[in-house]
């Protein structure tokens, strides 16, 4: 083959010793040759030739780096079809009757690719035209859609999985989001239908430490507090209804014996005899104010003047053996108390503290305001006092509110006094019991001034 009249390149083929003894003849070494004619300068005179093997191992090191071997094909063929080299060791020196190759000669471009699709090769041809001396050798590498796209492929799959994953990652978040935010507002409801069907109790400890966790905290706190207030609703109408129950049994025709009182109060008085008509005018105030049992609150100057008449009688019964002392600030004047809040404590002290055979006795009963939410009631003698067990135990009880519905006997006053404290104040109002430092006993009651009903 000749591509000038002094150049010819021979395809591949075994190595020639070219008739010299001095080149060793190598069957498995495949070469390339190129053969230039010497001429004589300036005559032309034909003196021989000049021949140069390349070794095909040669431009296999280099062929490889153009081409990923095992997924593309690479082809070096001159300007005849010859293959002077390929990935494809058996097509080494054979000519290239593929259509592909066709269609690259009658190209017009010498740089080109193009896509090609037959029986055996589906993917695009990449090639380039060499320049002189090697005019219209050319390279060719075919590279298969396969390998061609499979980093796009595992580029795409891998974007996939990612978005898979986030859009998991999206969808758990949004699942726990709005079981976090349904899940407390479920069991509101759920919680709400038990109380509208009767059953005020709550089924839960805790919502959790965001807002639902807040509202469920306030609402559990609501629930409690209204089930508070229904049970000292029922105590206190029971209280009520016992103690009218009481007044009605001891109520023998009420205004009968009241209008008797007040006609033997005045003969008495007709009968100068003045000092008993002031006792019967204080028994029959005390009768008729026990006698309504209308009133459960009354203002603080009645209660007095209640506590005032019995003390009254007790002063006539003792005489010199016992004195009292009342003051009380005008402003408490008409501060609603409970009804006969007194009496229980007054009787205490003439049954287990009044001693009239030793000194006089002596009952101070001091009414003032402490602030502008609360004023104090002190009830204080030199009676016996109480044993400082007893006087611990009783405070204790008072300070737990445990333990008093078990109380009989000579507390049964104190008692009856706390008791309907706590129903009518619940914490607003407090008793204190002390002995005082010679002898004597003291009892402390601080009660609201504004009377706030504790159930509404």
């Amino acid at each position: 083959m000749e591509s000038q009249s002094y150049f010819t390149i021979e395809p591949t083929h075994k190595i020639n010793d070219y008739g010299f003894l001095l080149i060793p003849k190598n069957p498995s070494i495949n070469v390339v040759s190129f053969h230039h004619s010497l001429k004589q300068i300036p005559s032309s005179q034909f003196l021989g030739f000049l021949s140069i093997d390349v070794d095909l191992e040669k431009i296999e090191s280099i062929g490889n780096r153009l081409y990923t071997l095992g997924t593309e094909d690479f082809y070096l063929m001159d300007q005849t079809g010859h293959i002077v080299y390929s990935s494809d060791q058996s097509l080494i020196g054979k000519m290239n009757h593929e259509k592909w190759y066709d269609q690259i000669i009658t190209g017009q471009k010498q740089q080109q690719s193009f896509e090609w699709a037959d029986d055996r090769f589906s993917g695009v041809l990449v090639y380039d035209k060499l320049s002189a001396p090697y005019d219209n050798w050319l390279i060719v590498k075919r590279i298969p859609y396969e390998h061609l796209y499979k980093r796009a492929r595992e580029i795409a799959v891998m974007n996939i999985l990612i978005g898979l994953l986030f859009l998991g990652i999206v969808v758990l978040a949004t699942l726990f989001i709005s079981f976090r935010i349904t899940s407390p507002i479920n069991i509101l409801i759920n919680t709400i239908k038990k109380i509208e069907s009767g059953r005020l109790e709550t089924d839960f400890d805790s919502l959790g430490n965001d807002e639902f966790g807040l509202l469920g905290k306030h609402f559990k706190s609501m629930v409690e507090r209204i089930n508070h207030l229904i049970d000292q609703e029922y105590r206190l109408e029971i209280e009520n209804k016992i103690n009218q129950l009481k007044a009605l049994q001891s109520q023998i025709n009420p205004h009968f014996l009241y209008n008797s009182l007040q006609s033997i109060g005045t003969l008495a008085l007709k009968n100068q005899g003045a000092q008993v008509y002031s006792l019967i005018t204080s028994l029959s105030q005390i009768m008729r104010y026990g006698m309504n049992i209308e009133e459960n609150l009354v203002p603080l100057h009645r209660e007095i003047g209640y506590a005032e008449s019995y003390l009254v009688l007790q002063k006539q019964r003792f005489d010199e053996k016992f004195d009292y002392y009342i003051d009380i600030d005008q402003a408490l004047y008409t501060t609603l108390v409970p009804k006969m809040i007194f009496q229980p404590l007054l009787e205490n002290y003439f049954k287990h503290g009044f001693d009239y055979s030793k000194i006089v006795g002596r009952l101070n009963i001091i009414c003032k305001v402490l602030n502008d939410q609360q004023f104090q009631i002190v009830i204080e003698d030199n009676g016996k006092g109480i044993l400082v067990e007893k006087l611990h135990m009783l405070q204790s009880m008072i300070e737990t509110d445990n333990g008093f519905e078990r109380i009989e006997g000579e507390s049964i006053g104190l008692k009856n006094v706390y008791q309907r404290l706590k129903l009518y104040y619940g914490n607003q109002a407090s008793i204190k019991i002390y002995n005082l430092q010679d002898s004597g006993f003291g009892i402390e009651l601080i009660i609201p001034i504004a009377f706030e009903r504790v159930i509404h």
